[in-house]
């Protein structure tokens, strides 16, 4: 490896500070003005990106008060009915964020509980701080289902389904608000996995229970169950799954419906006490294979049900066969997120879970959905989404925020399953203007975006979601229209992952590197970097990094990272945890574009695994390193390197000139935390604290225009604004 010379004259690193421009808050787009943390005063502002994600369900009170939660996004609360929504984890300082089902009081919108896939959560200040209620369960997600729901009229009697370490049941029940749960009906559910339950206030001990099995039945509290119907003894599905029951719902005359992966069914009795009288009838048939997923109940005793696949909807006003119709579903659509095409034939997309009904307003529905949760005030016949910018967010970005070089009101949010998203204001208005989706509609993800100086011409390199391969769009207009490159004949061999990584020449879009991604189970595995100096139309592999190496997959692109040189033209450097080979672990430079790399013979905290890597564009070499051990830094292109700070671990890390911010942990800290250095890492202060906790913190870019602005990625994307002469005098 050649010995590194900086090609600037400069000052002494240790005794530059960061260049920060300092402007007040802009007032109408800030979403909280927060409390100081230490010496330094932090505003955030947020840009929600529109839903994006899985909105999988709903918990709605009689008040009119709307609880909803998604797949990777937590939850959320809104007041007005669905016109704005707040987020309801910002203190939460784990990332668990998969939420499967919640439920709210009826008789007190502040308590309100949800289930993750490892923990029941509560609150009884409607969400503004919660407790682990009860941990180490294991809650798989039954899509349409109610896993946890509140006994009618009380605040402190639930029934729970999931499974608990280390004790066996399926079926669980409180009368304490959760701090003491007991098992249901004796070894009923030992061994047959519960979905979903339901209660109608008119009939409080009469408990249905959804599972795989069948519909099962008490008539006594809990105390016993009697399986009402198993398919005729349990036949499978077309899909050849065994029956399920989704989600239950009850009229005030006790007959029912349910939804199942066979069909729809109602159900009716002689006597609902007695379970012997229950008949089930099979009345909403399979679409696309496929049973329906939701059961709702209306106010007037109607019921509604849906399929997963698009917006097939049916209403019956008892349940009973040959009265269901079809809703028509048409999509009105004023409110469209950016990234979004309306369905050709004008109804509502995506998938279908849950479909609630607004107390306060009985035409008014909400409907949950993949991309984005709608709205009807006409009892089904008009659907619209929430307005822009309504504060919910979904969309997950894991990789870091990318800026062109001389245009800084623009910045590229490189997202799962939406493409890209081009933000033109410096994120002040909460919206981003253009998503490559619109153009392309694929399901297509990113972690990075190049771009020209200007920003004018965009390059994305990702993966096709869906067809599991390779994908880079180009944009000639700053992210307005795009268009697919086609590297069917470039050389770039075939990856089911897609492409991790990517980095261009410093303000170049057509001289850049990619990097495919790995896992061990896909079919096409050819992880490795390639270099292309025509736009894609031709790649090389380049040469001095061992094959097959675990380089992360396309949910996982932290394993490796690729940086360049901003002032170093033809610097890369490339980092990789390398899972599956510890010697290819650890820092890489190539003074060649990318062609060739060679190992340097110095390691950050040795053989460490390295989690991520910053390179600051204001001197030549300088590189920043987070590693599970610590903070490093290399002034001369990673020949030797320095630790920096005291941190016990480090996740993630950002550096523009001598400004640094880590997200990671110090001396007592419990959890992670965001830190934040002006000084090029001599002192810290934290910037997250109360109410800005980041629990679901993805990566972290400091705004190389203004840098003391924090972006951070996760659930879709929130800006830090830090008053910099504050941190400069908060020393540790």
């Amino acid at each position: 490896m050649k010995k590194y010379f900086p090609l600037l004259m400069a000052a002494p690193l240790l005794t530059t500070s960061c260049q920060a421009q300092v402007s007040p808050p802009q007032t109408p787009q800030l979403l909280a003005q927060l409390p100081q943390t230490g010496a330094s005063k932090v505003s955030v502002r947020s840009i929600p990106l529109d839903i994006g994600g899985w909105v999988s369900g709903f918990s709605i009170h009689s008040s009119g008060r709307l609880y909803a939660y998604g797949d990777v996004f937590g939850m959320w609360r809104s007041d007005d009915a669905g016109q704005s929504w707040k987020y309801l984890m910002n203190d939460l300082t784990n990332n668990d964020y998969f939420v499967h089902g919640s439920a709210v009081a009826t008789n007190d919108p502040d308590t309100v509980v949800f289930v993750t896939g490892g923990n029941l959560y509560k609150s009884t200040d409607g969400g503004k701080t919660w407790k682990i209620q009860l941990n180490r369960i294991n809650q798989s997600r039954s899509r349409g289902s109610n896993s946890i729901i509140f006994q009618p009229g009380s605040t402190t009697e639930m029934w729970l389904a999931a499974t608990r370490n280390r004790e066996t049941g399926w079926f669980w029940h409180t009368t304490d608000g959760g701090e003491t749960w007991n098992k249901v009906a004796g070894n009923t559910f030992d061994n047959v996995a519960v979905t979903t339950t339901y209660v109608h206030p008119k009939f409080p001990d009469q408990i249905w229970v959804g599972a795989t099995g069948g519909l099962f039945v008490s008539t006594d509290h809990g105390k016993t169950f009697t399986n009402v119907w198993d398919n005729n003894g349990g036949a499978r599905s077309p899909m050849g799954h065994r029956p399920t029951v989704f989600s239950i719902a009850r009229r005030s005359d006790g007959s029912g419906y349910f939804a199942s992966n066979i069909y729809g069914f109602h159900v009716t009795a002689t006597d609902y006490n007695d379970p012997k009288t229950y008949q089930v009838t099979r009345v909403i048939d399979r679409m696309h294979g496929q049973g329906p997923i939701s059961a709702t109940v209306l106010a007037d005793d109607s019921f509604v049900t849906m399929h997963m696949d698009g917006g097939f909807a049916k209403h019956s006003k008892d349940g009973s066969p040959d009265t269901w119709v079809e809703l028509p579903m048409k999509l009105d659509p004023r409110n469209t997120p950016v990234y979004l095409v309306p369905a050709p034939d004008g109804k509502v997309s995506g998938g279908r879970d849950m479909v609630v009904q607004d107390p306060t307003k009985p035409s008014r529905w909400f409907m949950t959905g993949g991309k984005a949760l709608v709205i009807t005030e006409d009892s089904g016949a008009t659907w619209n989404y929430p307005p822009r910018a309504s504060g919910m967010a979904g969309v997950m970005v894991d990789g870091k925020i990318s800026f062109p070089r001389a245009n800084p009101k623009m910045a590229l949010i490189s997202v799962a399953d939406q493409g890209v998203f081009v933000i033109n204001d410096a994120g002040k208005s909460g919206n981003a203007e253009y998503s490559s989706r619109r153009s392309m509609d694929k399901h297509a993800i990113f972690h990075y975006t190049m771009s020209s100086d200007d920003g004018q011409t965009l390059v994305a390199a990702g993966g096709d979601q869906s067809a599991n391969k390779n994908l880079i769009y180009r944009s000639t207009n700053g992210g307005k229209d795009w268009t697919e490159v086609d590297i069917s004949k470039s050389g770039l061999p075939a990856s089911d992952e897609g492409i991790i990584q990517a980095i261009n020449a410093p303000g170049s879009t057509t001289d850049f590197l990619v990097l495919l991604g790995y896992r061990g189970d896909r079919k096409n595995n050819n992880p490795g970097v390639y270099r292309t100096t025509d736009g894609g139309a031709t790649f090389t592999k380049a040469t001095g990094l061992p094959d097959g190496v675990d380089t992360g997959h396309r949910y996982s692109p932290s394993q490796s990272h690729l940086e360049a040189d901003a002032r170093e033209p033809d610097t890369r450097y490339l980092t990789m945890r390398s899972q599956n080979n510890e010697a290819a672990r650890g820092f890489y430079r190539s003074t060649d574009g990318g062609s060739t790399w060679e190992k340097s013979a110095a390691q950050p905290f040795g053989n460490s695994m390295i989690t991520d890597l910053s390179v600051d564009p204001s001197t030549a070499g300088k590189v920043w390193v987070s590693v599970k051990k610590g903070v490093s830094r290399s002034e001369d292109g990673g020949n030797t390197w320095t630790t920096v700070g005291d941190f016990t671990t480090a996740e993630n890390i950002s550096a523009v000139n001598g400004c640094i911010a880590v997200w990671g942990k110090r001396p007592g800290d419990e959890w992670n935390k965001l830190y934040y250095s002006t000084d090029n890492g001599m002192n810290w202060v934290e910037v997250s604290g109360p109410g800005r906790r980041f629990g679901f913190l993805r990566n972290v870019t400091i705004n190389p225009h203004k840098t003391n602005e924090l972006w951070i990625s996760g659930i879709s994307v929130n800006i830090l604004t830090v008053d910099v002469p504050a941190v400069r005098t908060a020393r540790r």
